[in-house]
């Protein structure tokens, strides 16, 4: 019960793109400097855990074991790290690209509207919250 909330998020980082993120964030009037790390991290975590998938096959693939967990670090984390670089400069070149941080208004293709469901899941988290302080 108390992973709801973040199966949720899981599934809205999954489902959601990026530009309609950016464009209900601007409607709420949510400033740059906060608006803009939020996309990011949107764009980052599904990335970085397909490439953990990756590395973790790889090594099963090449006949390494997982049971010591010094060689597990090395083996997992080194490249994580470095992986994660790559895949941060790439999406800080993607955004310099698309001119991100632009003050001009920008016009999107999408238009956002709060809808029931947006309801729903406010007062499901909230109850969720609000719930387990009480618990």
């Amino acid at each position: 019960m108390f992973l709801l909330p973040f199966m949720a998020a899981s599934l809205m980082i999954k489902t959601s793109d990026v530009g309609a993120i950016i464009s209900s964030m601007d409607k709420l009037k949510i400033p740059k400097n906060l608006s803009i790390p939020i996309a990011v991290m949107f764009r980052f975590f599904p990335s970085f855990k397909e490439e953990k998938k990756n590395i973790k096959m790889a090594m099963r693939v090449r006949g390494i074991n997982f049971k010591n967990p010094i060689k597990y670090l090395e083996y997992v984390s080194v490249p994580l790290l470095i992986i994660s670089s790559n895949i941060a400069d790439d999406i800080a070149k993607a955004a310099e690209t698309k001119a991100i941080e632009n003050p001009i208004a920008k016009t999107r293709y999408i238009r956002l509207k709060i809808q029931l469901i947006d309801f729903v899941y406010v007062l499901a988290v909230a109850g969720l919250i609000v719930g387990g302080l009480i618990w």
